[in-house]
């Protein structure tokens, strides 16, 4: 009944509004795909793939419903194929704008290039969400005190400057995220560089140093550090790491996915720092 209704109204209108009605359906599909695939449409959805997923069946399902209605009416059948190629043109166009300018728009192209991210869509929206974590923690209260004592610790015991986060992939099997810790480490470099990871020389990424001995211990301390600006890294890239240690920065932890703080974490690195810098074990 409904359809038949529909098919009437269809029939009743002129070429001009058909082809009006078509135009406006076929941008409404395009519209909902490049809010789902540009960036600002990921954060609206919460960012998350899983929405992928259902919003594309539904643009699926309407699409063939569409297609089904035109091909019952056989005064548009000539027209049907010219729709569907401009539809895929507009999908194409679609694509490589959230694949490329929609890049731009985000003005990402300094953080994916500091932290090593290549220009696809996918790495695209994980930079976007650790750049607003970041953004986010570096904000908040927690955040502030937690640079602010690491910025102490720093400049207590000779550093040069304080934390710096460095992202790294599979930094041990089964984590696909997290934040390596760094600190400018001043006189205690000569002590602690990559010695105390047992590592005869400069790995080529910091991402492949396995801890061992007290290094185990340190590592598991940092677990809940939570994350530490990148815009305070020197070089602001991972090829610009293996300089920077050689000037004294020093690998001492990975921040887990969760980020959470922990005062007892920032307390025993207190001490680790003193009793490495005073000759003892540092285990605090």
């Amino acid at each position: 009944m409904f359809e038949a209704a529909v098919l009437l109204k269809l029939k009743a209108m002129s070429d001009d509004a058909l082809r009006l009605l078509m135009l406006a359906l076929g941008l409404a599909v395009v519209f909902l795909v490049a809010w789902v695939v540009d960036l600002k449409g990921y954060a609206l959805l919460g960012r998350d793939y899983r929405f992928w997923g259902p919003v594309s069946a539904v643009a699926a399902v309407f699409l063939a419903l569409l297609v089904l209605t035109v091909f019952r009416i056989e005064e548009l059948r000539h027209s049907l194929w010219q729709w569907l190629a401009a539809c895929a043109g507009m999908l194409v166009f679609t694509y490589f704008y959230s694949r490329y300018l929609g890049n731009m728009v985000c003005d990402l192209r300094e953080q994916r290039r500091s932290m090593g991210y290549d220009q696809g869509l996918r790495e695209t929206l994980r930079m976007r969400r650790d750049f607003e974590t970041r953004r986010r923690f570096e904000r908040s209260p927690a955040g502030i005190n937690l640079q602010g004592r690491l910025e102490a610790l720093a400049g207590k015991y000779g550093a040069d400057a304080a934390c710096y986060l460095v992202p790294h992939r599979g930094y041990r099997k089964g984590e696909k995220s997290g934040h390596c810790v760094l600190l400018a480490a001043g006189r205690l470099a000569g002590e602690l560089k990559w010695r105390h990871f047992d590592v005869p020389d400069l790995p080529p990424r910091p991402a492949m140093l396995r801890p061992t001995g007290e290094s185990s211990e340190l590592f598991r301390l940092f677990r809940e550090v939570a994350v530490i600006p990148v815009e305070r890294f020197p070089g602001r890239s991972l090829e610009g790491l293996i300089p920077e240690a050689q000037k004294g920065f020093i690998l001492v932890g990975v921040a887990g996915e969760g980020g959470k703080i922990d005062e007892r974490v920032i307390g025993e690195v207190e001490g680790w720092l003193g009793g490495r810098a005073t000759g003892g074990s540092g285990r605090g």
